[in-house]
């Protein structure tokens, strides 16, 4: 038997599929996905431009639109982090479970580079989980930086709209 079977067969891999399983039934990564770019396409700040860039009802809106798709993105981020670090712990673990009890097998692999590879063969599918929820957490963590700043500048905008109020040639349309 080759040491990838044996090391599947053995009983803590089988706890580590279950903790995969068990992330993977509690997220779905590409719903998750295009719901992000659902509610980051979806922003009402894209649309101010021309003469609704000075409508307080316009502005009003998209700061609501904002925080709710903000607060969403969060959510999900949240989610996501939670159900990785899960596996992330239980790949670690095993890790070390493989290191203790198959170092004898492990010795052809002299160097931490090529040890990590075989452990990263012998559970690619965590592997491949891992990445990609790290992939879309990053995703996301660009949306919620982007929506922060399309905030600032609403900021900037609703300044603009008093300074226009306060003048005297100015006028709020």
């Amino acid at each position: 038997m080759t040491l990838i079977k044996a090391i599947r067969k053995d009983p803590k891999y089988k706890t580590l599929k279950q903790v995969l399983e068990n992330a993977q039934s509690k997220i779905d990564i590409e719903q998750s996905r295009k719901r992000a770019f659902v509610l980051h396409a979806s922003l009402e700040v894209r649309g101010l431009y021309g003469r609704k860039k000075f409508s307080p009802k316009r502005i009003l809106s998209a700061t609501a639109q904002i925080q709710a798709n903000r607060s969403t993105l969060v959510e999900i981020r949240a989610r996501l982090s939670e159900h990785v670090s899960y596996v992330e712990a239980a790949q670690a673990a095993f890790r070390r479970h493989v290191f203790s009890e198959f170092s004898e097998d492990l010795r052809d692999y002299r160097t931490k580079e090529q040890r990590d590879a075989f452990i990263n063969n012998a559970t690619v599918t965590v592997v491949d989980f891992i990445s990609e929820v790290t992939a879309l957490v990053d995703l996301l963590d660009t949306f919620i930086k982007d929506l922060d700043q399309a905030g600032h500048n609403i900021r900037h905008m609703v300044d603009v709209l008093k300074l226009l109020a306060s003048s005297k040639g100015g006028q709020v349309i």
